[in-house]
């Protein structure tokens, strides 16, 4: 590697040793020469550090007590000496060896001064794909209410000198903070790649999802105000509820040899309204859950 990387790839890691490798396996075999891997540890306690070892000076390693994934982001950040970061978990891993050259490619094509590139991540479960998802072709103040994950863009370093780094009173979101922190203040320079740049393994998170919303709503508050915030958690609570009753099998079924198709019609039409009055009042239940927790 040179001394002064294009990019700087980032991984933050605390007692992860049984996907750790795949990680860094997909980091250190990425076709494109000019970049450097940090990876700082919370102090594992698991193996951890011995798998990093064995790289030797591959990998620049910092292992030492942290307050948290956001504390340990910054230790990175200031760390990184290369032009472009890009922070990829310890669960996931790129889908390619080609994905930095790609990016590289994209990115001297671009304007001098976009400064953060968004593509797209595989949500996956156990090396299962459950779902594409994409980035905005734009960010304004409208499409960024919507949250993307960090594995979905790599950003200038510089830009953490305009906007500042990660916001450590945030556990889980603030990430989503920082990037609406530089949006509202019009410091994103933004260019969208069409690329899936990653595989994002969502198993285990969702036992913080709860925690994630509140922090999430909290964030929107201060940018969109309390009002649109309300209206924009609802919307997307109703349509959490509505993917998930859509997901599962049907619980009752009609049978065509004892009713006539005007009775199974009807039924038919009850059972959408039920469920529609189930998914409104239970999100408005869920929304003012998180709305006491967050006062």
């Amino acid at each position: 590697m040179r001394n002064c990387p294009f990019f700087s790839v980032i991984t933050v890691v605390l007692n992860n040793v049984h996907t750790l490798e795949n990680t860094i396996e997909s980091v250190l075999n990425q076709s494109y020469p000019n970049y450097e891997y940090i990876v700082v540890d919370g102090g594992s306690k698991d193996g951890t550090l011995e798998i990093l070892g064995k790289y030797g000076d591959e990998i620049r390693v910092l292992s030492e007590p942290d307050e948290g994934i956001y504390d340990a982001l910054n230790k990175a950040v200031n760390m990184a000496s290369g032009e472009w970061l890009y922070i990829i978990g310890s669960d996931d891993c790129f889908v390619s060896p080609f994905i930095l050259q790609q990016v590289y490619t994209f990115i001297i094509q671009q304007p001098h001064n976009i400064n953060l590139i968004s593509g797209a991540i595989y949500q996956t479960v156990d090396g299962v794909i459950v779902r594409l998802r994409d980035s905005p072709s734009e960010l304004n103040f409208f499409n960024s209410y919507k949250a993307f994950t960090q594995q979905n863009y790599l950003v200038k370093k510089e830009i953490f000198k305009v906007i500042g780094t990660f916001d450590t009173s945030f556990r889980t979101a603030a990430d989503y903070e920082w990037l609406l922190r530089g949006v509202f203040a019009n410091k994103i320079k933004y260019a969208k790649i069409s690329l899936v740049l990653a595989n994002f393994d969502i198993r285990g998170r969702s036992s913080a999802y709860e925690k994630h919303l509140q922090e999430v709503f909290t964030v929107r508050k201060k940018y969109f105000g309390f009002i649109l915030t309300i209206l924009g958690h609802l919307y997307l609570l109703i349509k959490r509820k509505y993917t998930y009753s859509h997901s599962q099998p049907k619980t009752m079924e009609v049978n065509p040899l004892k009713q006539r198709d005007s009775k199974i019609s009807v039924t038919k039409s009850i059972q959408k309204k039920s469920l529609f009055r189930i998914m409104v009042f239970g999100s408005l239940g869920d929304l003012f859950i998180i709305i006491q927790e967050t006062l």
